[in-house]
């Protein structure tokens, strides 16, 4: 059996530390037993096509000649255990044979009440048998008597673990396990026949079995059958596939540009030298200049008034910052107007994605923070609600969803810190 059957999450958390008989009053399984006690055939061998043999106690049936031939030729003796606990008979131990006799011959010894209900359940009469489990099913105390606990894990297999608490008498037995539906063995050696249930409290752990869901099966149920009762477990499987996202983002610097009011200026042109008999004309240069963390766009120049119509001007813009314009004149002054878009070079904080992916249920990612970025990882289930964690939120377990959990303790590799998480799925489901 695996040692993860030691994840013990028993649905009914209050443990009685006392399980002395004094916990209740009266013992149902004697109750039931006294029951049933009329019948004369509480166990029957057939010996022939045409007659059986009836025997009316489990001492009687088990020690008599027919028990022995059973034992000899059949697999019956397996599912027998001991009263002086040496395990299942053994027909070919000739000590556990003459124990046997020894037992058989001493009228003081008898099956104690749970090895009396354990052997009526298992080889009793199957009428007297059900009779004894509708008898149990209806005891007045029964139901808190055995406690379960499922633990389903992301691989598509589930524990089941089985304890008793408070009950006045003995440790129950295991009569038998059964899948109702959903699921197959995958383990339950631990579960056996005349497997011993402990208490709880007692410090020894619930007997574990495991089972693996079906293909495609969302739950499963399992009916375990004591020496004091039945009990029926379901087990709902983990999520299978995408249940979340993970996101990575961090503060970076970005150069952006802001938009400020149109730049706008003018000069004034001179008359041009040659005036009023002009050839060429006059070249006369303007630059135009703002803060060099601006950047004109879109300029437009034109000149305005007095001999305009026989003007021209050519513009370029050497740096984004400056205009330079040459006026060619030719006749009496004019103006030079000047404009252009203008946004400013700034540098400002912005929160942007690094790095993301899908969270599969059961499968490991790794997330990745730079340090001195005030980087943080946001975690999507598949209801879409987010958590924000911090690095320092990583490291501590405790932050952490309820179902992820650290695979590894978080490293630090260079400047970056690495975190390995591991999925479960939401609800009940347990991380190895």
């Amino acid at each position: 059996m695996r040692s993860r059957k030691l994840v013990n999450k028993v649905l009914c958390t209050g443990i009685l530390t006392l399980i002395a008989p004094r916990c209740y009053a009266q013992d149902p399984v004697k109750e039931c037993l006294s029951g049933i006690a009329s019948h004369q055939g509480l166990f029957k061998t057939v010996t022939s096509a045409a007659g059986s043999h009836s025997y009316k106690s489990a001492k009687e049936w088990f020690c008599s000649d027919d028990f022995l031939a059973e034992s000899q030729n059949s697999s019956t003796a397996a599912s027998v255990e001991t009263p002086w606990g040496a395990g299942a008979y053994n027909a070919n131990d000739s000590s556990q044979v003459a124990q046997r006799q020894h037992f058989c011959q001493n009228t003081a010894s008898d099956f104690d009440t749970e090895e009396q209900s354990y052997l009526t359940l298992k080889e009793g009469d199957p009428v007297i048998a059900q009779d004894l489990q509708v008898c149990l099913a209806a005891a007045a105390g029964r139901t808190p008597y055995l406690i379960s606990a499922v633990n389903p894990y992301p691989d598509g297999t589930f524990d089941i673990l089985v304890s008793v608490r408070g009950y006045p008498g003995n440790n129950p037995l295991v009569v038998s396990q059964g899948i109702l539906g959903g699921a197959s063995p995958a383990d339950v050696s631990e579960l056996h026949a005349g497997a011993t249930i402990p208490f709880q409290g007692s410090g020894t752990a619930p007997i574990t079995a495991t089972y693996k869901f079906d293909a495609g099966s969302p739950m499963a149920r399992v009916k375990v059958v004591t020496s004091i009762g039945s009990i029926t477990i379901p087990a709902v499987r983990c999520p299978i596939g995408k249940i979340g996202t993970w996101e990575t983002d961090e503060d970076s610097q970005q150069s952006v540009q802001v938009p400020m009011p149109q730049f706008s200026d003018s000069r004034n042109v001179p008359q041009a030298s040659c005036h009023p008999h002009c050839g060429a004309g006059d070249f006369i240069p303007y630059d135009f200049a703002v803060s060099s963390d601006i950047v004109l766009s879109s300029a437009n120049a034109k000149l305005v008034g007095g001999g305009a119509v026989f003007d021209s001007n050519v513009l370029t813009q050497p740096h984004p910052f400056q205009l330079h314009v040459v006026v060619n004149t030719r006749s009496t002054a004019t103006t030079l107007v000047v404009t252009a878009n203008q946004t400013r070079n700034t540098t400002q904080t912005v929160r942007q994605k690094v790095d993301s992916g899908d969270i599969t249920a059961g499968h490991a990612f790794t997330v990745k923070l730079d340090d001195g970025t005030n980087g943080s990882v946001v975690i999507k289930d598949s209801a879409g609600t987010a958590i924000s964690l911090t690095a320092a939120e990583l490291q501590a377990d405790s932050s952490l969803p309820s179902w992820l959990k650290l695979a590894s303790t978080p490293q630090h590799s260079g400047t970056s810190l690495l975190t390995n998480l591991v999925s479960s799925g939401p609800g009940t489901c347990v991380i190895p």
